[in-house]
């Protein structure tokens, strides 16, 4: 190589190495401003396309999140409304059963009630009665079956408690028609054997 080419290329990388960062350095300054912008643009963009993405990704996920919240509410509703109607007719069955024992009971009690009443009251005797004289005495004879030919006035009545207090103060034919009356009818055993005990001590 001569020395004037060696002295070309020597200028040339001089010029490289020495004008070439100065010019890329005036060119970034005078560029500068203007990719700055650019940039600006750019993110400003794209700030801009987030921020509508984000907007609408809330408004959808607000409208689904506002429709389930609205099923999950109706089946509540729906819920709350069948155990309404189950708990009814819950209490109607309590009722009807309820109602059951309780009209058993009443019969039950009825039925205990007469048979105290019975139990109070003497068995009927199938022996025949006789009248004053030792005779038998028939249903239809009037000193059976009228109780207005009785001494004592409304007789059927009385109970037997009272019967028996007024007793004592009635004549022998009086007692006898009572007698015969009582163990035709209502036959209480209190009134007949009061009757035969004050028979017996006239005697």
């Amino acid at each position: 190589m001569s020395d004037q080419q060696a002295t070309s290329c020597w200028a040339m990388w001089r010029d490289y190495a020495l004008y070439a960062p100065i010019g890329l350095a005036t060119m970034v300054v005078e560029d500068l401003p203007q990719v700055a912008e650019t940039t600006k643009v750019r993110v400003t963009n794209r700030l801009t396309v987030a921020r509508i993405v984000g907007q609408y990704a809330v408004r959808t996920a607000g409208a689904y999140l506002t429709s389930r919240l609205d099923e999950l509410a109706a089946e509540r509703l729906a819920e709350d409304a069948a155990a309404a109607a189950g708990d009814a007719h819950g209490l109607e069955d309590d009722d009807v059963e309820r109602t059951i024992p309780d009209e058993t009971a009443a019969e039950a009690a009825v039925a205990m009630s007469e048979s105290t009443a019975a139990d109070a009251e003497p068995s009927i005797v199938e022996s025949t009665p006789e009248g004053v004289e030792g005779t038998p005495l028939q249903v239809d004879d009037p000193a059976v079956t009228d109780v207005e030919q009785l001494a004592l006035a409304d007789y059927d009545s009385l109970a037997a408690s009272q019967i028996v207090a007024r007793l004592e103060a009635l004549p022998g034919d009086e007692l006898e028609a009572i007698r015969v009356y009582e163990s035709t009818h209502r036959q209480r055993r209190t009134v007949i054997g009061k009757v035969q005990q004050l028979q017996s001590a006239d005697g």
